[in-house]
């Protein structure tokens, strides 16, 4: 008889910082994928909440199919440093990446697995239609009523910032880590860099258009996000050249300049919205939101500013 090949071990990760109001859905989500076999890490960045506290309640008292493994950091080590630290812990061939506010719907893992079957295993950045869902994790819309537009060139990707990728419903292949070092611990923007290794790789982005994640958006942290964002961008190009330079890729220094003078006319443009409430200042933001490709700069202009502080100006 032939020999049956061993079932792929992935990993299943739920990164958390202070979200005890929505982990212990988050972590439901994963005990309830089907995929086996299947490691699920529940990660804490040094909460001072409830949070850690909840994954291991729930972590002693899982009866299942999964192991569960569990992770505390002693200090807040931030997006980059926490991504690094349990990406090290994994040890599955695949890694599905998960937020601690976020839910999973069960065939998440099992359908992103497919995938990757299907692109005959070239697909090492793997991610899915969400459905938006509000603080009481009731559903609003779908992400994406179309197809997103997916970079698969390394020079597009660096041209327009990033691969079109959802990084709250991405799988990646381990690779994407290991033959990498580690991200530094100042990203906050992880869904660029990952895809982006990808790329660097010689492999595949693939989009399933299929709700398989819930991710909750209501507003929180809006303000605080953006100006993390904008201020990272300069260490963010410095990680994309660094990952470029060890697959011998060299990037455009003149792209790189780019993005850094647009990314201080935004902040300029922000300052004088916020002080000012000046009209240009909004075009700027707008103009500029597009070509970072980030519709939370937009949303939150156009909700924040326009509607609140400019009325009179429209009036």
């Amino acid at each position: 008889m032939p020999e049956r090949a061993v079932p792929t071990l992935i990993t299943f990760t739920v990164l958390a910082y202070n979200q005890e109001a929505f982990i212990r859905e988050s972590i439901e989500g994963a005990f309830s994928q089907t995929y086996s076999p299947l490691e699920i890490i529940l990660s804490d960045d040094c909460s001072s909440d409830r949070t850690f506290a909840i994954m291991q309640d729930m972590a002693a008292n899982y009866i299942g199919p999964h192991t569960i493994i569990l992770n505390h950091n002693e200090t807040n080590q931030g997006i980059g440093s926490h991504v690094n630290r349990v990406l090290k812990i994994s040890t599955g061939e695949l890694i599905v990446m998960s937020a601690g506010d976020d839910i999973s719907l069960p065939e998440r893992t099992q359908r992103s697995y497919e995938a990757w079957e299907e692109s005959g295993r070239e697909a090492y950045s793997i991610f899915t239609n969400m459905y938006i869902i509000d603080e009481s994790s009731i559903i609003k819309r779908l992400c994406h009523k179309t197809s997103p537009m997916i970079t698969q060139s390394i020079d597009e990707a660096f041209l327009h910032f990033g691969c079109g990728v959802s990084g709250c419903s991405q799988t990646i292949h381990r690779k994407i880590f290991c033959n990498f070092s580690d991200i530094l611990p100042t990203i906050i923007a992880e869904d660029i860099i990952l895809p982006f290794r990808a790329l660097l790789l010689g492999k595949q982005i693939k989009y399933l258009n299929q709700p398989l994640v819930k991710y909750r958006s209501f507003g929180q942290g809006i303000s605080s996000n953006l100006f993390s964002m904008l201020n990272s961008v300069s260490d963010t190009i410095k990680q994309l050249k660094r990952d470029a330079m060890i697959v011998g890729i060299s990037l455009s220094e003149e792209v790189a300049q780019q993005h850094l003078i647009n990314n201080e006319m935004l902040l300029e443009a922000i300052n004088t919205i916020d002080h000012g409430n000046s009209f240009a200042g909004i075009l700027a933001v707008l103009k500029l939101s597009l070509h970072f490709g980030k519709p939370m700069l937009l949303r939150y202009y156009i909700k924040k500013q326009i509607t609140k502080k400019c009325f009179h100006i429209i009036k």
